[in-house]
C-alpha cells in the first residue's frame, strides 16, 4: 500500500513542473510580443524581423533588408520596395527567393545599386483568407499617416516618401495586390511587379480600376512587369488565365507593360524567382526610379 503515496507525490511533482514550464514558455512568448521597437537592432546586409502598430491594421509583422552600407546619415533617402506574399504565406516567403547573401553579392559586384530597402510585410492574421486590396491593407500601404508603413519606414529606415521611389512586388495573391495598387493608386507607386497572377476572380475588379483611372495610367505610364511560370500548376490544372487576360486587356487600352512567361518554372516563388528572374525584378524597379 505504500506505493500509492509515492506515486501520488511523483504525479504531483510532474504536474507542478509541467505547469511551471508552461508558464515560463508563455511568459517568454509574451515578452517577445511586447519587446519595444527601440530594443530591435536592425542589421545591415541582412534581414531583420520586426513589427509596427498600424492605425488601420493593428499589429503588422515584417522582415526588412538594409543594404551593407546603409546609414541613416546618408544624404540621399533610400528607395522602398514593398514585398507582398501569396495566400497562406507570410513575411518570410521572400527571404528564400531574395536571400541576403545574393543581395549583398549583387551590390558588391555592382550588378544593382545599394540605394534601396526591401520590406516584406504580412498581409493579416489569417493569411489564407486575407486580401491585399482590403481597405485596411490599402490604407496601411498607401497612406502617409504617421502610423502607417511609409512613414514608419521613413522614420526608421531613411526611405523616401516620394512615390517615384516606391515600388511594390507581389507573388500570387500578392500579384493581385500589386496590380490593384498599380491600377487603383497610379499616383502612389513608381512601378509594380506581378508574379504568378492567377486570381481570375479579381480580373473584373482590376479592369474596372484601369477603366476608372485610364487617363492617369496613360499619362503616368507606371511600369508594370507581369511574369508567370510556363508550368504554373494553377494554369495547367485549373485553367487560370488571369495573367494573359490582363495583358491582352492592357494592350487593348494602350497601357504599357511587360508580360513574360518564364520557361520551365512553376507557381512557387522560390522556383519562379530563381536567378536571374529575381535580380531582373529588382532591376526593373530600380530603373523605374531613375527614369522619374
Amino acid at each position: 500500500m505504500k506505493i500509492f503515496p509515492s506515486l501520488l507525490i511523483h504525479l504531483l511533482v510532474l504536474i507542478c513542473s509541467t505547469f511551471i514550464l508552461s508558464c515560463s514558455n508563455d511568459n517568454d512568448i509574451q515578452s517577445k510580443k511586447i519587446l519595444p521597437q527601440s530594443a530591435i537592432k536592425f542589421e545591415t546586409g541582412n534581414y531583420t524581423h520586426g513589427s509596427f502598430k498600424s492605425k488601420e491594421r493593428g499589429h503588422v509583422d515584417f522582415n526588412v533588408y538594409l543594404p551593407p552600407n546603409w546609414s541613416k546619415d546618408n544624404t540621399e533617402e533610400y528607395g522602398l520596395m514593398i514585398l507582398l506574399h501569396g495566400q497562406g504565406e507570410d513575411e518570410f516567403t521572400f527571404l528564400g527567393a531574395l536571400p541576403a547573401s545574393s543581395l549583398n553579392h549583387w551590390i558588391k559586384q555592382q550588378f544593382i545599386s545599394d540605394n534601396f530597402v526591401l520590406i516584406a510585410v504580412r498581409g493579416g492574421t489569417n493569411t489564407n483568407k486575407m486580401q491585399w486590396y482590403s481597405n485596411s491593407n490599402e490604407a496601411m500601404i498607401t497612406s502617409l499617416d504617421a502610423q502607417e508603413l511609409r512613414r514608419y519606414c521613413h522614420r526608421n529606415f531613411h526611405t523616401s516618401l516620394n512615390p517615384s521611389k516606391i515600388s511594390v512586388l507581389g507573388h500570387s495573391r500578392g500579384a493581385t495586390g500589386a496590380l490593384n495598387f498599380a491600377l487603383y493608386f497610379p499616383n502612389q507607386f513608381a512601378s509594380v511587379v506581378s508574379s504568378a497572377f492567377v486570381s481570375d476572380y479579381a480580373v473584373e475588379r482590376l479592369q474596372q480600376a484601369a477603366n476608372q483611372n485610364l487617363e492617369v495610367l496613360l499619362q503616368r505610364k507606371v511600369p508594370i512587369y507581369m511574369l508567370i511560370g510556363e508550368n504554373d500548376q494553377y494554369v495547367l490544372n485549373n485553367k487560370r488565365k488571369g495573367s494573359p487576360n490582363m495583358s491582352t486587356f492592357f494592350h487593348s487600352k494602350g497601357i504599357e507593360h511587360q508580360f513574360k512567361v518564364v520557361p520551365k518554372k512553376s507557381h512557387r516563388l522560390a522556383e519562379l524567382w530563381e536567378y536571374p528572374t529575381n535580380i531582373n525584378c529588382l532591376k526593373f524597379c530600380l530603373e523605374s526610379w531613375q527614369s522619374q
